[in-house]
């Protein structure tokens, strides 16, 4: 079995025997796996969280011992799965749970093959995709999933002005889903790709982020700022051109990851005479993983619109180095 994992901190590249599931778990052949942004931070040594590599997957269950599921069930597992039942579950912060992060797929889903652990199961991790859910659509619910948890933080109003600065492929979601909702979107990146592909999947205005991306989004906004930024890029630069670019008691979603140590310069009296509120979301749990599936399904969002390169598993190095290189937005990479 081929599966590429972090060891020590680098990328290895593992070949071993298939696992076998213990009591309540499932074994799960790869079909599709998305690269994540935070997959490439892990890899350069930039991201703090869980080492593994691999979250938006799906596969087909090839070996159960669970109850739940048999062999030749289309699957996505969410790799983190709540309690559902200590205090911040019950309040709302289901991704702030002390067993959110307890369990994962191992040794990842960038592997031939996966174990699925019996609490995320158990727990409703796992969900039976229905017939006419490609593997492709199945491993971007996870992404997507991140994205309906943070909106519904914000309270997106159909007449809104919604920055949102960053047109990567979690930008480009936020893109296609706030317009699903019946905002205005304006969206900022450096010139080139990125731009265009965000112009031709919807945006109404597209900023280069090289122009004074404040001063034309109150341009577009009646002087007034934007209602909502979406911060979909974790450089400080993009944290401070969304705090600068909200209009006066707008709200602020604080989407991306910041690199680690991220500091700001900035004045926060700024924030206080405004009345701007900031707000951050952390992942998704199991209940957004379902809305995303319906989202998906229903036609609200394609989520396939912003794969722009497929690999083989064998090509994983390959496609590290391209994603570098050249314009890779979203990478699907296929068993």
């Amino acid at each position: 079995m081929l599966a590429y994992v972090l060891r020590d901190g680098k990328l290895s590249e593992l070949h071993e025997e298939i696992p076998r599931p213990k009591d309540g778990e499932i074994l799960v052949k790869m079909k599709a796996v998305g690269l994540c942004g935070t997959d490439m931070e892990k890899i350069c040594g930039q991201y703090a969280a869980t080492p593994y590599l691999g979250h938006e997957v799906s596969g087909v269950v090839v070996e159960s011992k669970s109850r739940e599921f048999r062999e030749g069930d289309k699957v996505f597992p969410h790799v983190h799965t709540p309690c559902y039942e200590c205090e911040y579950c019950i309040k709302g912060s289901e991704t702030m749970c002390s067993h959110y992060r307890s369990t994962n797929i191992y040794p990842g889903g960038f592997s031939e093959y996966f174990i699925v652990p019996e609490w995320n199961i158990r727990k409703g991790g796992v969900i039976r995709l229905p017939y006419d859910i490609s593997y492709e659509e199945g491993a971007l619910i996870e992404p997507l999933s991140t994205v309906i948890r943070g909106l519904s933080r914000v309270n997106v109003e159909p007449d809104d002005t919604v920055l949102i600065v960053g047109a990567g492929p979690i930008g480009l979601l936020h893109l296609m889903t706030v317009k699903a909702m019946g905002a205005d979107v304006v969206i900022t990146n450096s010139r080139g790709f990125r731009l265009d592909y965000a112009e031709r999947l919807g945006a109404d205005h597209v900023i280069p982020s090289e122009e004074n991306v404040p001063r034309r989004i109150r341009e577009i906004n009646d002087g007034k700022g934007a209602d909502l930024v979406i911060i979909a890029s974790g450089s400080p630069s993009a944290i401070i051109t969304g705090l600068k670019s909200v209009r006066r008691g707008g709200k602020v979603l604080l989407f991306a990851a910041p690199y680690k140590g991220t500091k700001l310069d900035y004045d926060l009296s700024e924030l206080f005479n405004r009345e701007v509120s900031i707000v951050l979301s952390n992942s998704a749990d199991d209940k957004d993983t379902r809305k995303a599936l319906y989202f998906i399904r229903k036609g609200k969002v394609d989520v396939r619109k912003i794969v722009t390169h497929r690999y083989k598993l064998y090509e994983f190095r390959k496609l590290l180095q391209e994603v570098k290189e050249r314009k890779v937005i979203k990478a699907i990479v296929f068993s």
